[in-house]
């Protein structure tokens, strides 16, 4: 078996992963520092692993009562129960919410919801609380944490890390296409790796793929550039986040600089990526063994 291990910086954006190959990463310029230590009172992540499920509190369990040894942590609920368990009275851990197991981009991302606004909570901040976190989560060595995300109270995603045994990148699970050099030929690639019936089902919540309404060349008065025009809007972001690193993983000279044209008045521009080979880097993928 093979073992792999990422660890990400903690609040990168998932398009970070990207260039996770073999280097270092880097957040590029930080949040204004304006957060602190949480003091409130430790609570406990909610139950249940579905995201719309109102959160609630959740207590450790009364004595005599156990968690799941590591070996046997293989669900969400049996992760925090744990985590109650074990951490509860640590500093960090009121100040993750609940723990959800989401798709992106086909690939299995174990959710860590946090308190806190990314914009306006400083890095070494996200840090103190993330650090341990995944530190706690690691211990338990569960296969739900070959990713590891967290998203802020205004659904802002990030990649934080993860790792495994058994796993892999994209191009590792499945023979891609070669990297596309045109609009149309872009178009195709993601059709053929996450369109319907390709090689990388996508999860029944992910919406990116879909709302993708044209692929084209655009001229915005500095040049032709790649234009991805979406029904997505502003408040998608962690749909946002995945078409940006679909894009992105396509490994198409095109997304050295490109753009994404949402609903209503959405525009974002991306880059820094053209070149790449395809699907390298990304989230991880359980590989057939």
């Amino acid at each position: 078996m093979r073992r792999s291990v990422l660890t990400v910086a903690t609040g990168l954006s998932v398009l970070a992963l990207v260039a996770c190959g073999s280097g270092s990463l880097s957040d590029g310029t930080a949040p204004s520092a304006t957060g602190g230590e949480s003091t409130a009172p430790a609570s406990t992540l909610a139950q249940g692993d579905n995201p719309a499920t109102p959160a609630t509190t959740a207590t450790a369990p009364a004595p005599g009562d156990t968690a799941a040894p590591a070996a046997d942590i293989t669900t969400v609920d049996q992760l925090k129960a744990a985590l109650a368990a074990e951490h509860s009275t640590e500093a960090w851990y009121a100040s993750i919410t609940d723990i959800t197991l989401e798709t992106h981009l086909g690939a299995p991302v174990l959710v860590l919801q946090a308190t806190w606004d990314n914009l306006t909570t400083d890095y070494d901040t996200r840090s103190q609380v993330l650090d341990p976190a995944m530190e706690a989560i690691n211990s338990y060595d569960t296969p739900l944490a070959i990713n590891i995300a967290s998203r802020d109270v205004n659904g802002a995603f990030s990649a934080t890390g993860g790792g495994g045994t058994d796993i892999g990148p994209l191009h590792e699970l499945v023979a891609l296409p070669p990297a596309p050099t045109t609009p149309d030929e872009l178009s195709s690639w993601l059709a053929t790796v996450f369109g319907p019936g390709g090689l990388v089902p996508l999860g029944p919540e992910e919406t990116w793929y879909s709302s993708i309404t044209s692929i084209a060349m655009e001229d915005l008065g500095n040049g032709s550039q790649l234009m991805v025009t979406t029904t997505l809007g502003p408040d998608d972001k962690t749909e946002q986040e995945s078409l940006a690193l679909a894009v992105r993983l396509t490994g198409s000279p095109l997304t050295e600089m490109w753009n994404v044209r949402g609903s209503g008045d959405f525009f974002s521009a991306w880059g820094g990526w053209g070149g790449a080979a395809p699907g390298t880097g990304g989230w991880f993928y359980p590989l057939p063994v």
